[in-house]
């Protein structure tokens, strides 16, 4: 049996207001897989996700994690806030993938569209090699070419022993992965 990098151990998640959204949370997630977090929108899997990533507390229970936060990397739901942030795509992205084109480099993160934010957000998450991805809707605001290639990039990060947890609205296939309905965790 391998052993879990992350182990949630009847941990609780509430909303900032403490309304709780899951709860009695009992789970082991192990290198090597892709969790794919699923559920009606608003049950919870952001906030899940915000406390894997250290972003939130978790109002009750244990995390047990088994790696340093410099081994992680986040992708937050940020593509489509309108905000000023006076940075072009290519310094949050900083690599030319396949999905996140050299001639968006210099185009400022203010003037991109919800896609293009996306693809600069992939290319920082998924270039550097680590042992834990946490994606949140990695395949959102993205087109087909790029689901496909971010897909291929996610594949390539479990097979090389990674574990990948996302949530997501599409169905993908990965041999790798495992559907965990959130909504057995509702409270």
């Amino acid at each position: 049996m391998t052993k879990a990098i992350i182990s949630l151990v009847d941990v609780q998640i509430s909303t900032p207001n403490g309304r709780p959204l899951l709860s009695h949370i009992n789970y082991s997630f192990e290198p090597g897989k892709v969790y794919l977090l699923k559920g009606d929108n608003g049950i919870g899997k952001t906030q899940l996700l915000n406390t894997l990533a250290g972003i939130k507390k978790q109002s009750h229970g244990q995390i047990h994690f088994e790696l340093t936060k410099n081994n992680l990397s986040y992708l937050p739901q940020v593509e489509s806030r309108n905000f000023n942030f006076p940075v072009r795509l290519i310094d949050i992205g900083k690599k030319n993938t396949s999905y996140f084109p050299s001639q968006l480099n210099s185009l400022a993160w203010n003037k991109a569209s919800g896609g293009e934010r996306k693809k600069s957000l992939l290319a920082r998450s998924l270039e550097d090699d680590k042992k834990l991805y946490i994606l949140d809707e990695p395949l959102n605001h993205i087109d087909t070419k790029a689901q496909i290639d971010v897909l291929k990039r996610i594949e390539e990060h479990v097979n090389n022993g990674a574990c990948v947890i996302m949530t997501g609205h599409i169905d993908i296939t990965i041999k790798q992965k495992i559907d965990i309905e959130v909504s057995k965790w509702k409270s």
